[in-house]
């Protein structure tokens, strides 16, 4: 049985991350895998998808990193949010804040229209918060 635990919070993303980290090398299953955890905004609508009768919503992240020369290197992740849990996700817009914790997923692989090959990073979330302060989590 799954269950939905929704609470609101106010915490530092540094304190959600280091209580995240802490609470998945306690959980049984910690090393099948590698855990990630996630900040950006979102670069497209979510969309809603079924597989095999499981309602999921993937979320299309953008994170952005600075380096010493001030370039600034967008990375994009496209995140699968399982289960009942996709529908709190359904009406997120693009430019909505995105926080998560999960398992990294096997990347997809495209070519783009100028013939180079790009890489979107999966991630299976674990939980998740938007710009709202609301966690989600799966017990």
């Amino acid at each position: 049985m799954t269950t939905i635990t929704t609470t609101r919070t106010r915490r530092s993303t540094r304190h959600l991350a280091t209580t995240a980290k802490t609470n998945a090398f306690n959980r049984e299953n910690a090393n099948d895998g590698v855990l990630v955890t996630l900040t950006g905004s979102l670069w497209k609508d979510t969309e809603l998808k079924e597989h095999n009768g499981l309602p999921f919503a993937v979320v299309s992240v953008v994170s952005s990193e600075y380096t010493h020369a001030n370039v600034i290197i967008k990375h994009f992740f496209r995140v699968a949010i399982w289960g009942e849990k996709s529908a709190l996700v359904k009406d997120w817009q693009k430019g909505h804040k995105f926080f998560c914790h999960g398992r990294l997923r096997d990347p997809f692989v495209y070519t783009d229209a100028s013939g180079e090959d790009r890489v979107i990073q999966n991630i299976s979330a674990s939980e998740f918060e938007g710009e709202d302060g609301y966690m989600v989590e799966v017990k």
